[in-house]
């Protein structure tokens, strides 16, 4: 390439008869320099762009325990219940084969008003959502789920919205809007925050 723009450069110069010596001599120095110049930036860009490439982003969650609630007769139902410790400890750090990888998951506890019987309900929204300790937005888009269980971990129902599977409305009607459960707290979550 230098040798080309050389090649340009003296054919030129030697075309303009009134130019002497000299002139010849800085309009090749400086042909050189700005073709440096160039090849510095050129090489520049091309290092910090390629820099990164191959260097795969791990993702990162922002989690939040909450070990000052009581559940089911028992303090701390994140440490001493075998079935929900399992469960976040899989999903704290979740990898691409794991079911919920492209979720955020809340975990609640529920009350019946009447019968004072505890509940689990957990929540899985996509990853653009947020929640925080007091608050988790809705999903405006029917993707999501939620799973309600008892404190020994039985599956009462799940409704996911997406197929519709093993829901039987009139439980869920009853459970979530008849009043008479109640939630009493978020207990665990994850949230993807990249």
């Amino acid at each position: 390439m230098k040798k080309s723009v050389f090649t340009i450069v003296l054919l030129f110069c030697s075309s303009l008869k009134y130019l002497n010596q000299e002139c010849m001599k800085k309009i090749i120095k400086n042909s050189f320099e700005r073709m440096q110049k160039g090849a510095v930036v050129i090489l520049c860009f091309l290092f910090f762009t390629t820099s990164n490439c191959g260097k795969s982003k791990s993702e990162e969650y922002d989690i939040y325990e909450n070990h000052d609630i009581s559940a089911c007769g028992m303090d701390d139902p994140l440490r001493n219940m075998d079935w929900l410790a399992e469960f976040t400890a899989e999903n704290s750090k979740p990898t691409h084969d794991n079911v919920y990888y492209y979720w955020n998951i809340r975990i609640e506890l529920y009350a019946n008003i009447d019968t004072h019987e505890k509940y689990l309900v957990i929540s899985f929204f996509p990853i653009n959502l947020q929640c925080t300790e007091t608050y988790c937005e809705e999903p405006p888009d029917p993707y999501y789920s939620k799973h309600v269980y008892t404190c020994l971990g039985e599956r009462l129902f799940i409704i996911n919205i997406e197929d519709a599977i093993d829901i039987n409305s009139y439980e869920w009607d009853e459970f979530f809007y008849s009043g008479k459960n109640e939630p009493q707290g978020i207990i665990w979550y994850r949230n993807r925050i990249n």
